[in-house]
């Protein structure tokens, strides 16, 4: 099936759902709700069938919450619907990842929250994962006994391959991981001044860099954040590491450059542009840790 956008744009726009009476007009209101999160669906799938088309559940679930809880006085419903589902998207895609990695073991939201923090932190701080220095230091740094160490250690070693960006090197890597997260409510934008506040910390280190390591790192580290950036519609203007030309070229088609065609466009050996990417990484793992 084919969809059209701005036919679903123009059916929602033009919805009678949000001038009906929840109680009084309870029938009307029951049946526009339905075809509303049709509409809602269709439309998600005009703009990217293939990424959306499969996500049927998910989107009659959050499009009937929307709808739930929507407030005229806070706008178009449309504008209310796209920032609240950018972050669900979000969640869905960091929920499978996880549900991936713990091949279907509970673990609650805490435990992984922890997780993360032990990956990053581990790999920031160069540590032996099996020394006990590692379990002292580790333990020191995430407030918690040697013992609840051990069992977020325990946990981290059921995680299997992700679907990250990886490097040459098989190196993992995923920006939207390190940037700060918190609990949201749904019909709210990202937390803009939390991502800003990574962002801009990134563009320090950057500032920071040789010049000769500057256009490499700009391309390799804009190919990676374009998705967040278009999808939360940040200004690039602010950042210096942020190279509008691959930016500008995933809004028209999708698609970045492979870190080998950016080695080729610079006459680099794509080791070579890890080293640099990568040790570039480390160094922002550490700084936005404290975002």
């Amino acid at each position: 099936m084919e969809y059209d956008k701005r036919e679903y744009e123009i059916l929602i726009e033009n919805s009678v759902l949000f001038t009906l009476d929840k109680e009084t007009q309870h029938n009307s209101y029951k049946k526009e709700a339905f075809k509303m999160v049709e509409y809602l669906y269709c439309y998600l799938c005009a703009i990217n069938k293939n990424k959306y088309e499969e996500l049927g559940c998910e989107i009659v679930e959050f499009a009937n919450r929307c709808i739930a809880s929507f407030d005229k006085t806070k706008g178009e419903f449309l504008h209310y619907f796209n920032a609240g589902w950018k972050n669900e998207y979000r969640k869905i895609r960091q929920d499978s990842t996880e549900d991936a990695r713990y091949r279907g073991l509970h673990v609650s939201e805490a435990d992984k929250r922890s997780v993360r923090k032990y990956l990053r932190l581990a790999e920031s701080r160069g540590l032996d994962c099996g020394s006990d220095d590692f379990l002292r230091n580790l333990a020191e740094a995430m407030n918690l006994s040697e013992d609840e160490v051990r069992e977020i250690v325990d946990l981290s070693g059921v995680t299997v391959v992700s679907n990250v960006s990886h490097n040459s090197d098989e190196e993992e890597f995923d920006l939207l991981d390190l940037l700060p997260t918190n609990d949201r409510d749904y019909e709210m934008l990202p937390d803009m001044e939390n991502v800003v506040a990574a962002l801009s910390k990134i563009d320090i280190e950057y500032n920071s860099l040789q010049d000769r390591q500057k256009k490499i790192v700009s391309d390799v580290m804009t190919a990676k954040i374009c998705e967040l950036i278009d999808e939360i519609n940040i200004s690039s203007d602010s950042f210096d590491f942020i190279n509008d030309e691959i930016l500008e070229e995933y809004k028209k088609t999708k698609t970045v450059p492979t870190q080998r065609e950016i080695a080729e466009k610079y006459n680099r050996d794509e080791a070579s542009i890890s080293r640099t990417v990568n040790d570039f990484i480390k160094k922002i793992i550490n700084v936005l840790s404290e975002v």
